[in-house]
């Protein structure tokens, strides 16, 4: 197949009709014979490259070591990594959460009472006058301030939580 598509220039019909295979199963073993020869060749290099390290270090008089590192070990010149990234991401999240927490809790407070609603079922009702909202309909009723919030009026409040319907 590489001699045939790659010296004698025919395409991988032709070579189908010739071998009797089907042309997509010839050009699977075109691919995987290509992948072998690029790792090879990568392998090839990679030897190359060491060796001419390994000459460069014996001109400087240094002695390159060619082992695999263990577990906790660490290279020459380097430093611990005291947390793993996954410890690293989490302490980050955590922070982002925090401030996005405290975004949310400041974009809930510049709403106001406006589009609150309380949890008393009759102040809803009333809100309602007797009519029942449509599909997707919204109402707003007017929320009443706890006595914290200087409204004086009572308790149903909610205690400054703000709730959706």
């Amino acid at each position: 197949v590489l001699i045939a598509v790659g010296c004698q220039h025919r395409t991988f019909d032709q070579l189908s009709k010739e071998l009797e295979a089907s042309p997509t199963q010839l050009l699977a073993l075109f691919n995987k014979a290509m992948h072998k020869f690029a790792n090879h060749f990568r392998t090839l290099l990679e030897k190359q490259e060491e060796a001419e390290e390994d000459e460069e270090a014996a001109k400087d008089g240094h002695d390159v070591a060619r082992r695999p590192l263990q577990s906790g070990e660490m290279m020459p010149g380097g430093s611990f990594v005291k947390d793993s990234l996954k410890t690293e991401q989490q302490a980050s999240g955590q922070k982002v959460n925090k401030k996005l927490a405290i975004a949310r809790n400041q974009l809930l407070d510049s709403l106001g009472n406006e589009f609150a609603v309380a949890p008393d079922e009759q102040e809803l009702k009333k809100a309602l006058r007797g009519q029942t909202p449509g599909s997707g309909g919204t109402v707003a009723v007017a929320r009443k301030r706890s006595e914290q919030e200087g409204g004086g009026g009572g308790g149903g409040g909610g205690g400054g939580k703000k709730r959706r319907m």
